[in-house]
């Protein structure tokens, strides 16, 4: 061997030792496209060995349509001598021996030997670091969503807190309202009965003792009217509150509520007129005493507001194709006037347009809430239709009132739908034999001294368990009470436990639930537990003479044996 051959020698045992050590994957094609050499590393990355490899087309590495682009390389490299993607470092898509394609950075050259042209890949597998690169743009996809949930979840928390910190303020002032609402009334009741009781030396006229005694009256309307708000807007938050559908006058709706307000606004020296655009049937469909309690709310409203110049109620009947029949009434005043924010705010519960003109005509802030509430029960809506600062407002009530049939045209003795309650003297309970289970006092002698004036005998307990045991010793003598009136919450054995008890006991005489608990839930609870019927404190003395006749007349007295 010459030095020439040795040093031939040792240069291929150098390319040869860098061609099997090399990380990255060699390939040496011939210009048709065919495997001359296949590295180890190339072995590896395309799960082939050297000798399945070598004189396979090289489009065996190649998925489609990878592939036949590669040949069309190598042509076009031959035809023309253009590098074309020759020296470049590509990023592609190889395939594996079991066909799995994975993704591969290629370093492409070519090499002239005489006559004969190579071309070296230089192969890297980037399987890894694509999947790397993958978890990271996952993690950022991530990070960011996370940012973004984290900055909504901060805006809404910003939005809560804001509606929270109103809420807190509105209620805060709602309830400062509300003080001076009950402290103001209770000032005058406790004041006027200090008076009629002499105190501090104080000797009244017959004309001073009458007028304190209407005071105190109409001071304790005033607060059960507030009571009444309460309970209406719970109920209606609570879904509790249903409309009725019964025949009404609605002309004559109008007009008793125009005139129930006609002294209010006598005092303030304000013209109250009503008038209709268009006459209404006879007779429509409708909740009476909801509609009567809006328009009240509504005109009463306007009269609080107005100073100076008048009301008006301009109501019409409308029947249309598109919203059917229907009842609109306009209340327009001459008042003060509301800016448009507060046009808005002064349907919100617990919001009042101006708590400075609030605290100075009175008022809770809940009456337009509820008007709007129980309008929109009866599918009908409360609006401002015009407004304007020192110029008054136009609401307006819209309802749908269909014309009754002439079968539901039922004059009888009703006013707005409902029987009235004073309509005929219901005042005569002589001989009426009634058991009073009652735990308060005052409640004892006010309920006694009215059923005692109309004539009935009255006996007292002043818990549930001395009002059964009253109850089922009479029946047992023979001298069963009428009508039994329970309290419903009393200490040692409540008023639910007391029916429950009589009842499994078989008694089988009226008992009448005389409760504080007005919502509506609670009329059902009392039913459930025995009672015959329901009414609620404070007691209407008409109401409680009704009921007392009409379960009297049902269970008329027998002497057992």
């Amino acid at each position: 061997m010459n030095v020439e051959q040795a040093r031939n020698q040792s240069g291929d045992s150098r390319f040869r030792a860098i061609f099997d050590s090399a990380g990255d994957a060699i390939v040496v094609i011939n210009a048709q496209g065919l495997i001359e050499a296949f590295s180890p590393a190339a072995e590896y990355i395309f799960e082939m060995s050297a000798a399945e490899a070598v004189g396979q087309d090289v489009s065996t590495l190649l998925p489609t349509p990878f592939d036949e682009e590669h040949n069309d390389s190598i042509a076009t490299h031959l035809k023309h001598d253009r590098e074309t993607l020759i020296g470049s470092v590509l990023e592609v898509t190889a395939q594996r021996k079991g066909g799995e394609a994975f993704p591969i950075r290629l370093f492409l050259n070519s090499l002239r030997v005489g006559d004969r042209v190579f071309f070296t890949a230089i192969i890297r597998d980037l399987s890894r670091e694509k999947a790397v690169e993958q978890q990271l743009y996952d993690y950022a996809l991530a990070l960011e969503g996370a940012y973004k949930a984290i900055s909504d979840a901060n805006d809404e928390l910003e939005e809560s807190n804001a509606r929270t910190e109103m809420a807190t303020r509105s209620k805060s002032e709602f309830l400062a309202n509300m003080s001076h609402e009950i402290r103001t009334p209770m000032t005058a009741i406790l004041g006027f009965t200090d008076m009629i009781r002499g105190r501090n030396g104080t000797q009244l006229a017959q004309a001073q003792h009458n007028d304190a005694i209407d005071t105190i009256h109409r001071n304790g309307q005033h607060l059960l009217q507030l009571i009444n708000e309460i309970l209406d807007l719970s109920r209606i938050d609570a879904g509790q509150l249903m409309p009725s559908s019964e025949p009404l006058d609605s002309a004559a709706l109008v007009s008793e509520s125009v005139s129930l307000l006609k002294q209010r606004a006598d005092v303030k020296e304000l013209s109250l007129t009503v008038a209709w655009k268009s006459p209404p049937p006879k007779r429509v469909l409708g909740d009476a005493l909801r509609i009567k309690q809006i328009l009240i709310n509504l005109i009463g409203n306007a009269i609080k507001f107005t100073d100076k110049g008048d009301v008006r109620v301009e109501a019409e009947w409308v029947d249309d194709a598109q919203q059917g029949q229907r009842l609109r009434v306009d209340i327009v005043d001459t008042g003060v006037g509301m800016t448009a924010q507060q046009a808005i705010d002064v349907f919100e519960p617990f919001r009042q347009a101006d708590t400075s003109a609030t605290r100075m005509h009175g008022g809770t802030g809940l009456g337009l809430t509820i008007c709007r509430s129980l309008a929109r029960v009866m599918n009908g809506d409360v609006t401002i239709v015009e407004t304007k600062i020192g110029a008054g407002t136009r609401f307006r009530l819209e309802i749908p009132a269909f014309a009754a049939p002439d079968s539901e045209r039922d004059e009888g003795n009703r006013i707005g739908g409902r029987p009235s309650e004073l309509a005929a003297d219901n005042s005569d309970l002589t001989s009426t034999n009634i058991l009073l289970v009652e735990d308060g006092p005052d409640n004892q002698r006010l309920v006694s001294f009215i059923l005692s004036h109309a004539g009935a005998k009255v006996t007292l307990a002043e818990n549930g368990s001395i009002g059964v045991d009253k109850a089922m010793s009479a029946l047992r003598d023979g001298r069963p009470y009428d009508v039994i009136l329970m309290d419903m919450q009393m200490p040692v054995m409540d008023g639910y436990e007391a029916a429950r008890t009589l009842r499994e006991s078989g008694y089988e005489r009226a008992i009448v639930a005389v409760t504080a608990h007005a919502m509506d839930g609670d009329r059902q609870k009392c039913l459930d537990a025995g009672c015959d019927d329901y009414m609620t404190k404070p007691v209407h003395r008409g109401t409680l003479y009704s009921k007392v006749r009409q379960w009297r007349d049902m269970h008329p007295s027998v002497i057992v044996k």
